[in-house]
């Protein structure tokens, strides 16, 4: 049930934010970076240690606006993928193959408000969950070690956690 309301009020800000989004992306109150792909180890690790029971991450692949949030609990990160725009709901089909050929199990849900998303329990260290993100990053959304991706994330400190590269 937790993990059903965070995700809810994260798809309302996402819409928000969507719909709003500057054209760059700058960083607001500590509360946004942006890197590459490779990155996201650090913020994982972030997320897996934080004692925030609301903390989350919503990482943004730039090029194709294409995002996946996360919250974190019980020793797993949740995946977490929203289907409320057209494009999401293109990509849906593609995401639960390659997350199937992962060994991921789907978990179907709708948010409070109706709108529908997938979640995915991911487990291990950060950078055995890299390897699953990095994989749906590439194989779905197109992304490339050099694009781009913008981390949005709330209750991590990200600062206490080494670069993985």
């Amino acid at each position: 049930m937790k993990f059903v309301i965070i995700i809810t009020v994260v798809v309302f800000i996402l819409i928000i934010w969507v719909k709003t989004k500057p054209s760059s992306f700058p960083a607001a109150d500590g509360f946004s970076d942006s890197g590459v792909l490779s990155d996201t180890p650090k913020y994982l690790e972030a997320l897996t240690i934080s004692d925030d029971p609301h903390s989350f991450l919503v990482i943004t692949h730039t090029p194709s606006d294409e995002f996946i949030q996360f919250s974190a609990g019980n020793n797993i990160v949740q995946m977490d993928y929203p289907l409320i725009t057209e494009q999401q709901n293109s990509n849906a089909k593609q995401l639960k193959k390659i997350c199937s050929g992962l060994g991921l199990v789907l978990e179907e849900n709708t948010g409070t408000d109706g709108s529908k998303f997938y979640d995915w329990n991911l487990t291990g260290s950060a950078e055995e969950m890299f390897e699953i993100i990095a994989q749906v990053f590439i194989e779905v959304f197109g992304a490339k070690s050099k694009d781009v991706m913008f981390f949005q994330h709330d209750g991590l400190n990200i600062k206490q956690i080494p670069n993985h590269h």
